[in-house]
């Protein structure tokens, strides 16, 4: 319901069950190598899902299109 009260247009992580976003963030933390703790937390993913970029808190739409360019 809040994604669509607010019209977003991509995916949300929410515990449904109970821990999904503990799984998730410990996937990416031991694929980065670094802990995700911050809110948000993004990530630039390649066509062949590697993780290119990470960023944790927000950022300009400016600073991920200059990252994200080289990717498209």
């Amino acid at each position: 319901q809040f994604k669509e009260k607010w019209g977003l247009n991509y995916l949300l992580l929410n515990d449904v069950s109970g821990n999904e976003v503990m799984q998730v963030t410990n996937a990416y933390a031991q694929a980065t190598g670094k802990r995700i703790n911050g809110i948000p937390t993004t990530f630039i993913i390649d066509r062949e899902g590697h993780i290119q970029e990470m960023y944790v808190g927000p950022r300009s739409e400016s600073i991920f299109y200059k990252d994200l360019k080289k990717y498209l």
